[in-house]
């Protein structure tokens, strides 16, 4: 997945773009945890868990007819979705 001189060239930068990363014939988990989980243990820069947070607060969405939209099958409005993203984001509440 990388060379194997890969970390060490990374090294001396403070920044790294990652640009389009995978490769098509890869399943993408292979490709991006291939290449991204390696430099970011090496260079102890954490995991995002940002999205983790977006799609529990979508599933919070989905599960409230009153927050869903008509075309989900509901009868909220955007408003009323975005509010309960948002609601879920701030207070961080998790996916039951």
């Amino acid at each position: 997945m990388m060379r194997d001189d890969g970390l060490a060239v990374f090294t001396p930068y403070d920044a790294i773009y990652f640009g389009a990363v995978g490769e098509l014939a890869r399943r993408l988990r292979v490709s991006v945890w291939g290449l991204i989980l390696p430099i970011r243990q090496t260079f102890h820069l954490g995991f995002p868990v940002w999205e983790d947070r977006i799609f529990a607060a979508v599933r919070q969405v989905l599960k409230d007819p009153k927050a869903r939209t008509p075309d989900m099958g509901g009868t909220g409005t955007t408003r009323s979705a975005a509010a309960v993203i948002r609601r879920c984001l701030e207070e961080g509440l998790a996916d039951d």
